[in-house]
């Protein structure tokens, strides 16, 4: 089973978590920002342009912060 709808769901709650100002949930929960960022090579079209819509959020939320050459 192919769950592209489960995959965007999970990414988009992941990028409003990771964009929250102040938020440091990608440095406490490391490796689910590591599976995260996994979603920009996903097979669905659909889950790599969220992921890149959650990534911009994220980066404009905290630009300066490590997280951000991760998503570069």
């Amino acid at each position: 089973i192919d769950q592209v709808d489960v995959r965007m769901k999970a990414v988009q709650l992941l990028g409003r978590l990771f964009s929250l100002p102040g938020c440091q949930a990608a440095h406490e929960y490391h490796q689910l920002f590591v599976e995260f960022l996994k979603r920009f090579s996903d097979k669905s079209v659909e889950v790599r342009l969220s992921a890149l819509e959650c990534a911009k959020g994220c980066y404009m939320a905290n630009p300066s912060g490590v997280e951000a050459l991760d998503i570069l």
